[in-house]
């Protein structure tokens, strides 16, 4: 049946059709032909209205952004290729290592090995994994991370039977650097630094870091999967940072998102290794058509359309393109916080590094957070909530427009 009633609730139309299944019932639909493509996609519009959508400017508290639109037509076009079976897709396999190379490029060495991952999370958990296979002689293994680390190595703790060392934050959110090296001892397999912390978009002491790493001799792990992709084009705008990237000798391995900053399709990740520092530990799938090529993802199928859209993302946009839009969300960064400062019931958390900003409640503020939240959330905004800092995330993405931002702002004030 075609939807040519549209006058009728869809639920009502849907209910007439022989063999519909309900909403609550997840059965495999029993109807002999199946639906129309129109029904579905009204069914489909109909049930996904409820989830925020980008364009509104209320997606204020999300390290994503929409996938670029280039991006998005190639990824349809080569969505059946399988970087799983790199033996079927030699010219798939041959962009994603190209991928890896521009990656490693822009963040100071161009020789890194590597591959596109599903995200942030599987890249941290297989560089935790190396750091493991590196260390197959301790028998009780423990990683040091910074407190503002992301869960991704809580997951990885889990799965291989590691002990996480949490080191404490300073008052203004920094990594404490005498407390994270006191907790390196003879069973620690990696170090971990972070460069866009989750909740504040903050940049641990990279360089000091690795100098700890060299010291001790431990494997040493940077989680850059969303400042990976913003720092190097600030440097293009003038902004100074510490050494952070690939050239701090000591780095064996490096996390960067194309889905974050890089606007690329979800779910987009990947990871760099620096082979020299790493004693290489890869699958290899030996009964594959294409022949066994080994890989470091926990993934076996994986999709090549990511690694596709990427490469010819990078190929449209240009350094200066993604510049630019590190430019318009630094602004916009600015631009709230120096609002947000104005408003005596609120606070910024501290000074923002990248295109993140934290806001807290003030002294003279009359309700909790949580309740500051939930009078926001009722008028649509979705902010981060990191409750173990009292604070709202705000990431200001290419996506948000001033006019959003301002929107937002009249919001705030009326609740107070």
């Amino acid at each position: 049946m075609e939807l040519s009633d549209k006058g009728k609730p869809l639920t009502d139309i849907l209910q007439n059709i022989e063999g519909f299944i309900g909403y609550s019932e997840n059965n495999f639909p029993k109807l002999h032909k199946g639906k129309s493509r129109s029904l579905i996609l009204t069914e489909l519009e109909d049930r996904l209205k409820i989830d925020l959508d980008y364009s509104s400017g209320k997606v204020l508290g999300a390290m994503t952004t929409p996938p670029h639109d280039f991006a998005r037509y190639i990824y349809s076009k080569f969505i059946d290729r399988n970087l799983g079976d790199r033996g079927l897709n030699p010219g798939t396999a041959a962009i994603e290592k190209e991928v890896i190379e521009m990656l490693g490029n822009l963040l100071g060495d161009p020789y890194v090995d590597g591959n596109i991952t599903s995200g942030g999370t599987e890249a941290n958990i297989i560089a935790m994994l190396l750091a493991k296979q590196n260390n197959l002689d301790i028998k009780e293994p423990s990683i040091v991370i910074p407190d503002s680390a992301h869960y991704s190595f809580d997951k990885a703790a889990i799965l291989m039977g590691l002990k996480v060392k949490r080191a404490k934050l300073l008052s203004n959110y920094h990594l404490d650097f005498d407390h994270y090296e006191s907790l390196i001892d003879d069973n620690t397999i990696a170090l971990v630094g972070i460069l866009g912390t989750s909740a504040l978009g903050l940049i641990d002491p990279i360089e000091k870091i690795g100098k700890l790493a060299g010291k001790y001799n431990k494997y040493f792990h940077v989680d850059a999967a969303f400042g990976g992709l913003v720092v190097p084009f600030m440097e293009e705008l003038g902004y100074d940072f510490p050494p952070y990237n690939l050239k701090v000798p000591e780095i064996c391995s490096y996390t960067v998102d194309p889905h974050k900053m890089g606007m690329s399709v979800n779910p987009s990740g990947s990871l760099l290794v620096k082979d020299s520092n790493v004693n290489s530990f890869k699958f290899e799938i030996p009964y594959l058509a294409g022949g066994a090529f080994p890989s470091y993802n926990i993934l076996g199928t994986r999709p090549g359309a990511s690694a596709i859209s990427f490469w010819g993302l990078m190929q449209f946009m240009g350094k200066q393109g993604f510049v630019e839009n590190v430019r318009h969300s630094l602004e916009n960064t600015y631009y709230l916080k120096d609002q947000i400062e104005e408003i005596p019931e609120l606070k910024i958390a501290t000074e923002p590094t990248m295109n993140v900003l934290g806001i807290q409640m003030s002294s003279k503020a009359n309700m909790s957070l949580d309740r500051f939240n939930s009078l926001l959330r009722q008028k649509g905004w979705a902010l981060g909530v990191f409750k173990q800092w009292n604070l709202l995330r705000v990431v200001l993405m290419p996506h948000i427009k001033k006019s959003h931002l301002a929107e937002f702002l009249k919001d705030v004030k009326a609740i107070f």
